[in-house]
């Protein structure tokens, strides 16, 4: 009879306990990250056109998740697009995003709001968790009117 008191106040405590919940209608899942540098800053820019600035990645992180309408939702994110200059904070990246997520170059006229429906068919070769400082990645570009994925070293 004590054993079944007990496991009922306990079943009681769990229920009165407060839950945080999400409103499934404010999360904004991401498709596609792009890291770059801009005036001495991290920028992170997201195909959901949300941005971040700030010294790190970290603050980055956070000055996004401060100014966007929403709740950024990065595990679904697939793709990395890395414009030269800012390879120093791929590591930290690692961090943010999971080691599937596939890695590139993007030249700065890349649409981001369009680049995850043209990668989704012409893959990147690397993965973030393959990379390593000097890693040779392939580069996204434009030709024109259309994106191109192309092998060149860095």
């Amino acid at each position: 009879m004590k054993r079944m008191i007990f496991y009922l106040a306990l079943l009681v405590a769990a229920l009165a306990i407060p839950k945080e919940r999400t409103d499934l209608g404010k999360l904004k899942p991401v498709e596609t990250v792009s890291l770059y540098i801009e005036r001495g800053e991290v920028v992170l820019a997201t195909d959901t056109e949300d941005l971040g600035k700030g010294k790190t990645v970290e603050q980055a992180m956070e000055n996004m998740k401060e100014t966007t309408a929403g709740i950024i939702y990065l595990d679904t994110a697939d793709y990395l697009l890395v414009r030269k200059g800012a390879e120093l904070w791929i590591p930290d990246m690692k961090r943010q995003l999971k080691g599937n997520v596939r890695i590139c170059y993007a030249q700065p006229a890349v649409d981001i709001t369009q680049a995850a429906s043209f990668l989704t068919v012409h893959r990147p070769d690397m993965k973030l968790e393959e990379w390593a400082e000097g890693a040779n990645l392939q580069t996204l570009g434009v030709r024109g009117e259309h994106m191109i994925l192309r092998n060149e070293k860095s």
